[in-house]
């Protein structure tokens, strides 16, 4: 009995790391006639994931405070690359509204115009679907967004 408590009193649990704080972070978009600003905004680019990945959430928002815009891309070279909603693209786009609705990606673009120092920065356009079946467009930028490897 004594092993177990001074077993499971000895092992720590594992933290993850705050996010990379950066002067200059700054990742915006636009919807529906609203600008939001992300809270935390963070590329990932991990040996074992499948694909890059450009993630923002907007931690203050009601009534779904951890809604989020994700894209995923072949690679974070500068450049352009075409989005899709397909989880099979290479390069996909996925966003959850106000409302906690998941909006389907028709197309779009990303354009990543720097990547030096760990830090990407970019812009993006991309057509989406809400769940009334109405295309809209979401637009934004980002910039010296911490890439975490």
């Amino acid at each position: 009995m004594i092993a177990i408590v001074i077993t499971f009193c000895s092992c720590s649990k594992k933290v993850d790391p705050a996010p990379v704080k950066v002067t200059g972070n700054n990742f915006t978009w636009a919807y529906r006639g609203s600008s939001y600003s992300a809270d935390i905004s963070i590329a990932n680019l991990y040996s074992m994931a499948p694909k890059p990945i450009i993630v923002a959430y907007n931690k203050t928002n009601v009534p779904f405070p951890n809604y989020k815009l994700a894209i995923t891309v072949i690679s974070f070279n500068v450049g352009s690359y075409t989005l899709s909603g397909s989880s099979n693209s290479r390069n996909s786009f996925y966003y959850v509204d106000n409302d906690g609705h998941e909006l389907l990606c028709k197309g779009g673009s990303l354009i990543i115009t720097a990547n030096s120092n760990n830090l990407i920065s970019g812009n993006f356009s991309v057509s989406v679907i809400d769940p009334f079946k109405v295309t809209r467009t979401i637009t934004g930028s980002f910039t010296n967004t911490p890439i975490e490897i």
